[in-house]
């Protein structure tokens, strides 16, 4: 069962900055990390470079039936089977806490997530960002053509999701880079953060 009290996803387009967000998140108190989950290699790597979860990877790469980076997913995410352990047990881990969510390859797959809520930032980057950020998630140079298909899909899916939730708010590299204007984000972001849970029959994707 999941309780946790917020539950915040920081999501965009593949090169937005949601480290940043997260960051910030978790000196206000919200959890990345799960009560003494150990942090020790890809869990102490995600956390502590990106505030990132490393176990939401791994459910990801069961969803999307791939061995490889979820985040270098090249084809349309048309339908993907369930995971176990999945979204629910994953945020169960985490108790009555307020949790902040975020992911390379979220938003191919923000829709699994937004049942459990209470609101998304949702963080855009410029198309050249989003191309600079996948070559650098790439171990090998990929074909600029590459480089755009998997932009084109990560920002195609993201859209659709991020587009079904109103619980919502906007910011941009640009202004993440703004330290006056990144505060006053922040704050509108932490006040707007205890919305009550938005409801949704499933979790599954076919949608």
């Amino acid at each position: 069962m999941v309780n946790c009290s917020k539950l915040v996803i920081v999501c965009g387009t593949p090169g937005s900055w949601c480290n940043l967000v997260c960051k910030r998140m978790y000196q206000k108190g919200f959890k990345v990390l799960w009560e003494d989950q150990p942090q020790v290699g890809e869990t102490y790597r995600y956390f502590s470079k990106n505030f990132q979860n490393a176990e939401i990877n791994e459910i990801h790469r069961q969803l999307l039936n791939t061995s490889q980076p979820p985040e270098l997913f090249s084809t349309s995410v048309d339908y993907y089977e369930d995971a176990y352990p999945g979204p629910v047990e994953f945020l169960s881990k985490f108790g009555t806490d307020s949790v902040v969510l975020s992911s390379n390859s979220m938003g191919l797959l923000l829709d699994v997530w937004l049942p459990f809520a209470t609101m998304v930032v949702d963080v855009r980057a410029t198309e050249q960002e989003d191309l600079d950020m996948i070559n650098k998630w790439a171990s090998v140079k990929l074909a600029d053509s590459v480089i755009k298909k998997i932009r084109d899909i990560h920002v195609s899916a993201y859209l659709r999701h991020v587009a079904s939730f109103e619980n919502t708010i906007q910011i941009t590299n640009s202004e993440i880079r703004s330290p006056d204007r990144f505060n006053h984000l922040m704050g509108k972001i932490l006040s707007k953060s205890g919305a009550s849970h938005q409801t949704a029959s499933s979790f599954k994707g076919n949608q």
